[in-house]
This record gives C-alpha cells, sequence and structure tokens, in this order.
C-alpha cells in the first residue's frame, strides 16, 4: 500500500481509475482506511457509490510482485471487525508479477475468498479477462446500468481485441445482453459505427440471428424508421453478409413478417391514410427496399423487392418534387435485381417529364421530408434516363468504385443515424456502383 514508481504499477492504477470513471463511480486514489489516524493502511484505489459514500465498493490493492510483505495487504482489511470497517462490494488484490512461491497465492485464496476477496496474477495474461469479467459482474449486482459504447470504447484503447470479444461472449453467455439498461445491440451498432474493426463486425454478424430469436426484443432506437422497421432491417444486413445462405427460406420469412403488420401489410400503398405515412412511403421505403434488392441480388428473390417499389409508385401515380426521389431509387434497384419493367415504368415518367439533372447520379437524393429537396427544385433537367441496357455504360461514365465498409454505413443510415444524411451519401453511391457491376 506504498507509493508506486515502477511505470507498470502507475499504468495499471491509471487503468484502474479510467475504468471507475468510465463505470461512473467516485474514485479515489491512496486512500485511508480509517480517516485521521496515524498508521492507519492506504489503499491504492477505491470506487464510491458517490462522494458521501463512508466505505467504499471496490477497492484495488496493486503489487508488483507476490511476496511475503506483500500478502499483509489483504490481511489488514479483513482482519477488522465489519462495524469498525464495513467490508467491501469486492477487494482486488492485483499482482503484476507472481513471484516464484505460488504458495502465497493458494493461500491467500483460500483465506479470503469467501469474504469478497480476488487475486489476480496479470504476468498470466488469461487473468486480465478473468478480472475484468468480474468488475463487470459485481457492478451488474448492484446498476443493472451499463454503458457498452464508454465501457468497450475505452477498453478498445487498453486490451487487445480478442479480450473485447471474450467479454462480449461473457455478456452474451450470462444473458446480460438481454438487461435493459445495457441496451447491447444497439450499443454494438454504435460500436461499429464509432471504433470499427473486423472482429467486432463478426461478432455483430453471429450475434444477430440470435437476438432476432428473442421472444422479447429491446427496441431502443430513437428514430421512426428503425422502430417501425428494424426486424427488416436486420434480416437484409445478415443475408447480405452470410456467405451461405438460404434464399428461398429468408424470402418466406420476411414475407411472413411484413403480412404480420397490424393493422395493414408493411407494404400496402396507403399514402393516404396521413401525410406522415405518406413521406414515410416516399422516404424510407425506398432505401429499404433497395436495400432488401440488393441482399437478395444473388438470388431470383431480388426482383420481388423492385416490384414493390414499382408498385407503390404505381398507386401513388404522382410526379412530383416528393416522388422524384422514389423513381431514382427504382432505377438503381431495377438495375440490381434485373428488372426491365420497372427500369422502363421509371424512365418513361422521368423523361417524359423533361428527364433529371445529372448531378442526381454525383449526388442522389436521400430521403424526403416535409419541404422538397432543394435539389430537385433547383434541378437543370440535363439528362435523359438512358435505355435499361445503356444504364452500365451511362451511369459507369459518372461513377467511380469508391471503397466502402458497408455494415456501419447501413447502421447509421436507417438503424442508428447518428449522422444519417453521410452515411446515406455512401449507402447510395454503393447501390449505383452495384447497379452498373457486372460481376
Amino acid at each position: 500500500m506504498g507509493t508506486h514508481k515502477k511505470q507498470s504499477g502507475i499504468n495499471l492504477i491509471n487503468f484502474i481509475v479510467e475504468l471507475g470513471t468510465v463505470l461512473r463511480y467516485e474514485i479515489k486514489k491512496e486512500e485511508p482506511m480509517f480517516h485521521g489516524e496515524k498508521d492507519t493502511p492506504f489503499f491504492d484505489v477505491t470506487w464510491s457509490a458517490n462522494l458521501s459514500s463512508r466505505y467504499p465498493l471496490f477497492i484495488f490493492e496493486v503489487e508488483s510482485s507476490l511476496t511475503k510483505d506483500s500478502t499483509d495487504n489483504a490481511v489488514k482489511l479483513f482482519s477488522k471487525r465489519t462495524p469498525l470497517f464495513i467490508k467491501p462490494l469486492h477487494f482486488y488484490h492485483i499482482y503484476l508479477k507472481s513471484g516464484i512461491n505460488t504458495s502465497r497465492e493458494s493461500y491467500l485464496k483460500e483465506m479470503f475468498d469467501k469474504v469478497n476477496y480476488s487475486l489476480y496474477d496479470l504476468e498470466d495474461v488469461d487473468q486480465l479477462f478473468d478480472f475484468l469479467s468480474n468488475i463487470l459482474e459485481k457492478h451488474l449486482l448492484i446498476n443493472p446500468n451499463l454503458n457498452i459504447v464508454n465501457l468497450f470504447s475505452f477498453l478498445n484503447s487498453n486490451i487487445n481485441n480478442a479480450d473485447l470479444i471474450k467479454l462480449l461472449n461473457w455478456i452474451v453467455e450470462n444473458e446480460y445482453d438481454k438487461i435493459g439498461g445495457i441496451e447491447f445491440l444497439t450499443s454494438l451498432e454504435r460500436l461499429i459505427i464509432k471504433n470499427n474493426f473486423s472482429q467486432l463486425q463478426s461478432f455483430y454478424l453471429n450475434y444477430l440471428p440470435k437476438y432476432l430469436n428473442y421472444k422479447n426484443k429491446q427496441i431502443t432506437y430513437m428514430y421512426l424508421t428503425a422502430v417501425g422497421y428494424s426486424e427488416i432491417i436486420h434480416r437484409a444486413i445478415i443475408i447480405y453478409f452470410t456467405n451461405e445462405i438460404d434464399y428461398k427460406r429468408e424470402y418466406e420469412l420476411l414475407d411472413s413478417i411484413a403480412k404480420s403488420y397490424d393493422p395493414w401489410e408493411l407494404w400496402a400503398p396507403y399514402f393516404s391514410i396521413s401525410h406522415d405515412h405518406g413521406i414515410m412511403l416516399l422516404s424510407e421505403f425506398p432505401l429499404i427496399l433497395t436495400l432488401l434488392t440488393l441482399a437478395f441480388s444473388k438470388s431470383e428473390y431480388s426482383k420481388q423487392f423492385t416490384q414493390i417499389q414499382f408498385d407503390l409508385m404505381r398507386a401513388y401515380n404522382r410526379y412530383n418534387h416528393w416522388s422524384v426521389h422514389s423513381f431514382i431509387w427504382i432505377l438503381i434497384s431495377a438495375q440490381i435485381s434485373k428488372h426491365r419493367e420497372a427500369y422502363n415504368f421509371a424512365r418513361d415518367i422521368i423523361n417524359e417529364n423533361g428527364g433529371l439533372d445529372i448531378k442526381l447520379f454525383y449526388e442522389p437524393t436521400l430521403s424526403v421530408s416535409e419541404e422538397p429537396d432543394e435539389k430537385i427544385v433547383t434541378m437543370d433537367k440535363n439528362f435523359l434516363i438512358p435505355d435499361f441496357d445503356k444504364w452500365n455504360l451511362k451511369i459507369k461514365e459518372i461513377n467511380s468504385n469508391e471503397k466502402v465498409d458497408l455494415l456501419p454505413i447501413i447502421l447509421d443510415s436507417l438503424l442508428i443515424m447518428n449522422n444519417p444524411f453521410s452515411a446515406r451519401d455512401y449507402f447510395a453511391k454503393f447501390c449505383i456502383y452495384k447497379s452498373i457491376d457486372d460481376s
């Protein structure tokens, strides 16, 4: 319990301090066990519930090595009667190097394990995971809230990816992902957008089918698109990013989900129900349906989702500043799915109305709102949509394959929507590229 001089000890103490801060505890370094007493022991780091707490919830002692003197530190705490010092929720004794005599480690564990004590030898790399999972387990005993985004953003800078994934698997295996205060799925999605690394994407894609099978799913999105259609979007993600998929089964499942919507089926063309619902059909459905077209693009079912867009716009039966968005996305979707009839329908209506501004294929429309898109209102009609078979040549002249990491773009475009317009811009350009991709 002395002042640490070795950099390894200082680094570990700083890590514990920052971890406690992320978990929203009140942190103290070198806290005396008995305030005001001359020979009181000092704890390296303590975490308390709040500033007014008389006794800490967690105590951390960091030792350079497992020597005879270091074993006295735990004795000083647990030898006191509880009325004199309320025992912590947990005491963590952490060694940076175990030393030769491991019998001391066994002695400490046998003596104090029953009184909320753990000893960790961080020279053993496997024990870092044990240490962190134990902390999270104790934290969740008293606080069902855990900010996964802040926690794993911090850990991402301090531990290796393998331990990060082990911790995420530990959360799922212990069903902590079902706790409302964790918002596990949306937190994963925010992490992928914020701190993306390949292992996290793989974990998310493996976890997503498990989540979709939960009877009581946590829907914690902020925007109507995600709240109303997250299951559709999630299934599209699974289909697109899974190498071997039963497209027939997935299509039938999506069809069943669409028909289960109440009071009418999901893709029903009821534009007159309300102004807001009409905006949703014109704004969000084109992107969601194009995502589904893209997800099924290696199968015959891709055309079915272009067909839905086709049917929606035939039902709308108006060409105006709001519906141009939908017609542009029909062109893109129809080229991806090779739906010639839907493409010709959109092309003919656009061309009969003088064509479009070629800039809309550099920067496609991303949504529809109360006010029409300024790009459409002020556009120069300088581009007639080419025949179906000439789309590839014409559009390839004005587009290049810009490499994108598609998963975070989809998440931010349609689910989390922290920066949806930037993400949708990338999504649109990706879809246009796929519409001219012959591979």
